[in-house]
C-alpha cells in the first residue's frame, strides 16, 4: 500500500499530537493538516515537520475540511467524544482516537450509537508493543497460559498534577493505568468474573489507593492483581505457562524464567523504529488496512467500553 498519497487531519497539538506527526513523517506521509486551538503551539508543530495548520479549535474549522483518509484525535480526554462526534457529522469515516476515549462509560455508548458504516477506533499502541507480540508467541508454543498477575502501581510522584484536570485525577485508573489492563485482556480476554477491593484514600483519588483483586477470564484464565500507589513499584505483567513463567515489566522488554535458569532471562526483541513512540506506526498502518489481521489490535468502541467498565469495577469508581 502507498501510504505516501493518503491524507490525514490530526486534532490537537500537544505531546501526544507531536508523536502522531513524527510517525505519519517517519512514514513519509506528507499530505497532514494540524487543527489545534492555540495558534503559536499549531504553527510551531506544523512548521516542525512541513504540515499546513488550521487554528482555533475543532468546533469552527470540522464543517470546512475536506473528508480526510485518517483522521487522529489527540486531544485532552474529555473533548475527544465531542470532537469525534463532530467529525462524523462532517462526513469524515475514517477515526482514530486517543486512549481511552472518554474517562466514562456514557459518551462512548451515546457515539457509538452514531457510528453506521465509518471506522472508529480507540489507539492503544501498547497492544502493538514487540514484547506483547513476542510474549503471545512464546505462551502459543508452550502451551497456553495457566495463569496471570499484574501491577498497576502508579508513579504518582512523576504524576504533573498542573497539567491535569480534577476529573482526570480522579479517574486517574481509566485515564492512565488502563493501558496495562488493555494488554492484560488482550492476553487472557476479558474477565468472566472479578473480585475488586480498594483501600486507603489520597487527597485528589478518592476511590482508594491501594487495589487487590483476582478473578478468572472469559478465556478460563485466573488473574490477580495489585497495586499500591502510596509506595514503591511499577506496572508489569506475569504469565504463567506449563513451561516456563513470563514477564513484562517493564511493559517493553520481556523476560523469561525457567527450570534450567537461575534467574529472569532478558529476550531479545526486534523494534520496528526505535525513533518513534512504539505502536503508533503499527496503528496508523493499520488504520489504512481495515481488512487486515493487525487492525484487530485496534479496540473497536465496544470494546473501548468493556474495559473502561472492568477498569472502573477495579479502582471503585
Amino acid at each position: 500500500m502507498n501510504l505516501q498519497k493518503k491524507s490525514v487531519l490530526i486534532i490537537g497539538a500537544g505531546v501526544m499530537a507531536e508523536e502522531y506527526a513524527k510517525a505519519l513523517s517517519e512514514l513519509k506521509i506528507k499530505n497532514v493538516t494540524i487543527l489545534g486551538n492555540s495558534i503559536k503551539k499549531t504553527q510551531n508543530l506544523a512548521k516542525k515537520y512541513g504540515y499546513s495548520c488550521l487554528f482555533n479549535g475543532y468546533k469552527k474549522n470540522l464543517s470546512k475540511i475536506d473528508k480526510k483518509d485518517l483522521v487522529i484525535i489527540s486531544l485532552p480526554i474529555p473533548l475527544i467524544v465531542d470532537a469525534a462526534e463532530l467529525c462524523l457529522k462532517s462526513g469524515q469515516e475514517n477515526l482514530l482516537l486517543e486512549k481511552p476515549g472518554s474517562l466514562f462509560i456514557k459518551p462512548l455508548q451515546n457515539l457509538n450509537k452514531k457510528i453506521k458504516t465509518q471506522n472508529v477506533r480507540i489507539g492503544y499502541n501498547r497492544l502493538f508493543y514487540s514484547s506483547l507480540e513476542k510474549l503471545k508467541t512464546c505462551v502459543i508454543k508452550d502451551g497456553g497460559i495457566n495463569s496471570c498477575s499484574f501491577t498497576i502501581t502508579e508513579w504518582i510522584e512523576k504524576i504533573n498534577f498542573k497539567k491535569y484536570s480534577k476529573h482526570v485525577l480522579e479517574k486517574w485508573g481509566v485515564a492512565n493505568s488502563i493501558h496495562v489492563l488493555s494488554m492484560v485482556f488482550n492476553l487472557i480476554g476479558f474477565p468472566k468474573e472479578i473480585s475488586c477491593y480498594q483501600n486507603g484514600k489520597l487527597s485528589w483519588h478518592n476511590s482508594g489507593s491501594i487495589f487487590v483483586g483476582s478473578g478468572i477470564s472469559n478465556q478460563k484464565i485466573p488473574f490477580s492483581y495489585f497495586a499500591d500507589w502510596n509506595s514503591s513499584g511499577r506496572w508489569g505483567i506475569e504469565v504463567v505457562t506449563k513451561k516456563n513463567c513470563y514477564k513484562l515489566q517493564p511493559l517493553e522488554e520481556l523476560f523469561i524464567y525457567s527450570k534450567n535458569f537461575a534467574d529472569w532471562k532478558k529476550i531479545p526483541l526486534k523494534k520496528y523504529n526505535k525513533k518513534i513512540k512504539e505502536g503508533l506506526i503499527e496503528e496508523i498502518v493499520s488504520m489504512f488496512e481495515q481488512q487486515k489481521k493487525s487492525s484487530l489490535k485496534l479496540l473497536k468502541v465496544n470494546d473501548a467500553i468493556k474495559i473502561i467498565k472492568t477498569t472502573e469495577k477495579i479502582f471503585g469508581y
